[in-house]
Formats: C-alpha cells, sequence, structure tokens
C-alpha cells in the first residue's frame, strides 16, 4: 500500500538493528481529521522497544494494523465529502 512503509518494513526484516540507530517502539500514529493519535499496535506497545528479537512480531502488528488504518482513512474521507 505504501512504498515507504514496504521499504522500512523490509529493512527492520533485513538488517540486524542498532537500538542507537531505531528508536521504535509497538505504537504508531495515526491521523484522523487532522489530528494526530499514538495506536499502541499491542498493549503496552509504546512503552515496548524495538528490538532485533522482537522485529518480526512488529511487523506482524504492523501488518495487523494497515487494514485498520486504511479502514479509517476512508471512513474520515466518506464523512468529508457528505
Amino acid at each position: 500500500v505504501d512504498p515507504e512503509l514496504h521499504r522500512s518494513l523490509t529493512y527492520i526484516l533485513e538488517n540486524k538493528l542498532d537500538k542507537d540507530i531505531i528508536d521504535t517502539t509497538f505504537a504508531v500514529e495515526e491521523s484522523s481529521s487532522g489530528v494526530l493519535k499514538l495506536h499502541e499496535l499491542k498493549t503496552g506497545g509504546q512503552n515496548i522497544q524495538l528490538t532485533e528479537d522482537n522485529k518480526k512480531e512488529y511487523v506482524e502488528y504492523v501488518n495487523g494494523w494497515l487494514p485498520l488504518y486504511i479502514m479509517l482513512i476512508f471512513n474520515s474521507i466518506i464523512q468529508t465529502t457528505i
């Protein structure tokens, strides 16, 4: 869906993660009607650092979140056009 996201997730999976370079948690920002909201990919996600040991789990959670995010964007577009 998003080429940049695809590249990022591929990089995470194919490379050894250096905690000094990648500062990512199990939470993502989503924009709804121009308002940024933090969405935890799993309970407590904003406090779970992405590491070499959990990177596959992170990618699985992001992939699970994508359909929901696309639906939120679609609903937002529909609401602004009605």
